[in-house]
Parts: structure tokens; sequence; C-alpha cells
């Protein structure tokens, strides 16, 4: 492992759960090394009543802190994290993801050397070997990527440094009406651009996400294309102007017509990957437009 110097930075890394015990030894495993900097803690939220997180964390990774939030949500639990935090900066890492050797040295390097507030990396999807070749090529799981150093409005949490003084300098938090349903990392990313906070991409560090086999099926994706154009819409629409928002309508009024128009054209084709993209333009741009209804499809829970 490659030493770090850069020692006047201080971390708060946090891993938030819920009953996904397999992936969450894979993952806090690949925490283990890290755990040694002085400068360097780790914490895991466990968001199921029960504990059900506390055994492997008590059995296995005894350097780690172990905290039960009891408050059913996504949003509980990462705001537990705000609250507990202590260091410089904030990590979170998804319980299904798993670090490389470099990520922490080469996300130290990029805060030392640059002003920001956030620093999001990226993640690669990884697949297990019996995925249906379709769902590989359609490759929806596949997060953004940007130039190295490039300002961003927003991303997710799945790989994401925050340092904890602008949370407390603009009291923004994870929305609890997020909980279920996703989406309250990027509404909380969303709000802080807007307030002017600077959010950087670090394209160094790269970390990987494995995809659970019941998400690997037609309905899901569709599904999953849906909630996030629900989740867009509800973040993008409240920290928008009125102009802003008008504009966004339109948009959509215009674009559904013509995914329409694809997804017909679709059905005669005997490429499934070109079917299920066209379902998945058209339902996200419909996900959009239900938020006018103020309903909203659940991921959680």
């Amino acid at each position: 492992m490659k030493r770090i110097f850069m020692r006047k930075i201080t971390v708060d890394i946090f891993i938030c759960t819920y009953k996904r015990n397999d992936s969450l030894d894979r993952c806090l495993s690949s925490f283990v090394e890290l755990s040694r900097f002085d400068f360097v803690t780790i914490y895991v939220i466990d968001n199921d009543p029960n504990g059900s997180a506390r055994e492997i964390v008590a059995a296995k990774f005894t350097t780690f802190h172990y905290i039960n939030e009891k408050r059913k949500g996504i949003s509980f639990a990462r705001n537990n994290a705000i609250s507990t935090g202590r260091g410089k900066f904030i990590a979170f890492v998804d319980d299904d993801e798993v670090v490389s050797e470099g990520w922490l040295s080469n996300s130290i390097k990029f805060l030392d050397e640059n002003e920001c507030d956030v620093m999001f990396g990226g993640v690669k999807t990884i697949y297990p070997s019996s995925v249906d070749g379709w769902i590989k090529e359609l490759d929806a799981f596949k997060s953004p990527s940007h130039l190295h150093g490039e300002a961003i409005e927003s991303s997710g949490a799945g790989n994401v440094f925050i340092r904890r003084g602008c949370l407390l300098e603009s009291g923004c938090r994870f929305d609890p009406k997020f909980s279920f349903t996703g989406g309250e990392d990027s509404m909380l990313f969303r709000q802080l651009n807007k307030l002017g906070f600077k959010l950087l991409w670090n394209n160094m560090i790269w970390i990987d996400e494995y995809v659970e086999g019941n998400r690997l099926n037609e309905k899901y994706l569709l599904l999953r294309a849906y909630r996030d154009g629900q989740c867009y819409a509800r973040s993008f629409l409240k920290v928008s102007s009125k102009v802003e928002s008008i504009n966004w309508l339109m948009k959509r009024v215009v674009k559904i017509p013509f995914d329409v128009l694809c997804m017909l054209t679709s059905m005669a084709s005997f490429n499934k990957v070109k079917k299920v993209r066209s379902y998945r333009n058209f339902l996200k741009n419909i996900g959009q437009l239900s938020v006018l209804t103020g309903r909203y499809l659940k991921m959680y829970g």
C-alpha cells in the first residue's frame, strides 16, 4: 500500500447498510488496511432496527465503529453520519461497493491540491458471471463520468467526500422525504451547488459496485428508469426558478411524443437492448412528469 503523507486532512468514512450482510462483509474487507491510518475513522451505520449488521462488525471488523440507526430510511442513516462525524471530511461508500488500494491516497491528494466542498468519484459496475448478455450490453447501471477536476452540479453518494464545514454552515441535510425513494443524495448536492459551494469530480478514485441478482431483469430496470426520472425531477424542481421549471416542463412535453415513436418503432425489432432502452427513455420522462401528482415510487422500505 502507498504511504499517505497529507495528514492535515481527517476523514470519517461511513458505510450505511440495511440487511445485506454478504455484500457488507465484502465491502468492509476492502477497508481493513485503511483503518490503520490515524487520520481515518470508519463507521458502519446499520439502518435495520434489529441491528442485523452488529454481529458481523463485532466479529470481523473490531476497529470499525458500529451505529444502529433505528429510524428506517436512508436519509436518517446519512444524517446520523453528519451528526457523528468529527473529521474535516465525511465520506460515503455504499455497502455493495469495494474500494481499491489507491482510493484513499488519490482522494487525499486531490483534496490536498484542490479547494472544494464536495469531491465525487466514479462507480464501476461489476456484473455476476451469469448475467444475461443483453443486460450487460444495455449497461443500465453505468454511472456517469466527468473530466478530472470538472465542476458539476450533483451526483450520487456512492463515492463521495463532503467537507463537514459546508454542511454545518449551510444547515443542509439529506431530506427524509426521499428516504424510501432514493434521490436524497442528488437533492442535497443540488442544494449545496445552488448555495455556491464547490463540487468537483475526481476521475482517479473509481470503485467497484456489485449488482445484486434480483436487479438483473427487465421489470426492475423499467421501474428503476421511472424512479430515476422522479428523483431527478424532484431534486431539480426544488432548487429551480420558475423560468427553469417552465423550460423543464416544455422539454418533457416535446420529448415524450418522440419517445413514444421510438418505442413503437422498437417493437418491430428483434433487438432486446434496443427495445428496453426505448422503454426506459420513455419511462424516465413519464417519471419526471409524474412528480406533478406528488406520488413517488419507493425503492427502500
